[in-house]
């Protein structure tokens, strides 16, 4: 029950306003409750009016009680009362009338959004998706306004609404492809020779604009990627642009097998171990382990690690690439949004022998995991960096489930590298800094082997380095 001096109040307030509405008032000199100071009133004036008066009494009573229950540390919450001292009060949000007559809580942070289904699900000639799909598409949208492509929700189906390289094996084009959602482009970030994206012409820094014709921006992330993992034999026409010319290809998607390590020896003398990275995940790390043993088993004296257009991967698995260089040291450090701080530490010890001269090729294409491995190479002092700045993708990423099943994975964290340097944003500086322009003029493709590697300007600063190095060694001081 409400104070009754808050209700004496309230009746106080009412009367000269129900008075300016010609409702005549006039004081029973009756109490129903001898103990109360509330006189009973009467209200010589139509029902209607009578019922009018008394809701606004009631309104006007329960909020001044309201205020008054401020005073004693009362907070109503509309089905109890919590006497707890110092809560303060919670005022259950006002209900209002929208246009249409709907009542909406005039403090609800989407009501504009609830408003908006409201009219399709009524006036909307079609089927309306269900909520599922609704809630789904209203935190795509979120996300997109987020500007992180790296901040997705995946859908309790696995399929992923974000970034990624969907071309990694099965039936495709043969490349590795990220999706970019403030573009609604899709980036080639690697090709591989011998297989249908590279054959037509396509290499890493194309960006796929259409499909059979159509916009990828009418399209859709998922519209896409259906389109490119069609049945062996379907011919896709895809439309690309580099820089400002405009190209069309058309490719028959096949199955196709995505390397992860390629090694060769290189050298004068051959005696340079070459191992270029497709991925540093699982298998790359695993790939990178058999292929180092295998250089060393030929009797190299120096090594070439080429991470150019290596993107995605993992941490964990960064973790085991850089181990097999720089042996037992940290290898990144984590910054959260809470404050915790993440140690990334390589453990076991290292595959290159101590001292082994090494040089690890990177272009604006390394990201990711890559760029981990790169930075821990580049802070320990037992490689030197040489290519491009990297791309600059420097954010880690936690999973939170949904109601529904589905996971939203969030950027929370920042890789730095052990000395410090911020990945985020601006990537890594190459020790030896080079452009894709360096071969004559002619942008490189990042992906596979160079086609060339007696003319490849990457390899060429990398050898030459390594052996300055081992002729240094042989030299002595």
């Amino acid at each position: 029950m409400w104070p009754t001096h808050a209700c004496e109040h309230g009746s106080r307030i009412m009367i000269p306003m129900l008075r300016r509405l010609g409702i005549s008032l006039e004081t029973d000199a009756v109490r129903e409750d001898p103990n109360s100071s509330v006189d009973r009133l009467k209200a010589i004036a139509p029902p209607k009016v009578v019922a009018l008066a008394v809701t606004m009494i009631l309104f006007v009573s329960a909020a001044v009680g309201a205020m008054a229950g401020h005073a004693l540390g009362v907070e109503h919450t509309g089905s109890e009362v919590d006497a707890s001292e110092g809560q303060g009060v919670s005022l259950v949000p006002l209900m209002e009338l929208n246009r249409t007559g709907r009542a909406v809580r005039s403090s609800d942070r989407f009501t504009v959004l609830r408003e908006a289904l409201d009219f399709l699900e009524e006036e909307y000639i079609g089927e309306v998706p269900t909520e599922d799909v609704l809630n789904q598409a209203a935190i795509d949208g979120v996300l997109a306004e987020l500007g992180d492509r790296y901040s997705v929700l995946v859908r309790p189906d696995g399929v992923l609404s974000g970034p990624g390289a969907p071309d990694l094996g099965g039936v495709g084009i043969g490349a590795r492809l990220e999706w970019l959602p403030d573009r609604k482009r899709l980036l080639v970030t690697q090709t591989f020779e011998g297989l249908p994206a590279a054959d037509a012409g396509l290499r890493a820094g194309d960006l796929v604009v259409s499909v059979d014709g159509e916009p990828l921006s009418w399209m859709g992330r998922e519209a896409v990627f259906a389109s490119l993992r069609a049945p062996a034999g379907t011919e896709v026409r895809i439309g690309y642009r580099r820089d400002e010319e405009a190209f069309d290809a058309t490719i028959t998607l096949r199955e196709v097998e995505i390397p992860t390590v390629d090694h060769e020896v290189l050298g004068s003398e051959s005696n340079i171990g070459y191992v270029r990275m497709h991925s540093v995940g699982e298998l790359g790390a695993a790939g990178l382990a058999v292929a180092l043993t295998d250089l060393l088993d030929l009797g190299v004296a120096a090594m070439i690690l080429d991470l150019r257009g290596t993107a995605g991967g993992s941490t964990d698995a960064a973790v085991r690439v850089a181990g097999l260089l720089t042996g037992p040291r940290l290898v990144a450090v984590g910054e959260h949004t809470d404050g915790v701080r993440t140690e990334l530490k390589a453990e076991g010890a290292a595959s290159l022998p101590p001292g082994m001269p090494l040089a690890v090729l990177v272009d604006r294409f390394s990201a990711g995991a890559s760029e981990l491995v790169a930075g821990a190479v580049q802070d320990h002092g037992v490689g030197l960096l040489i290519g491009e700045t990297t791309y600059g993708n420097g954010s880690g990423q936690t999973d939170f489930v949904l109601g529904d099943g589905s996971r939203l994975r969030v950027s929370d964290h920042l890789w730095h590298t052990p000395n410090g340097w911020e990945i985020h944003g601006q990537g890594l500086i190459p020790d030896v800094p080079m452009t894709n322009g360096d071969a004559d003029g002619e942008p490189e493709d990042a992906g596979g082997l160079p086609d060339d590697t007696e003319t490849d300007p990457y390899l060429q600063v990398a050898e030459l380095y390594l052996v300055h190095s081992l002729d240094a060694a042989t030299a002595g001081p």
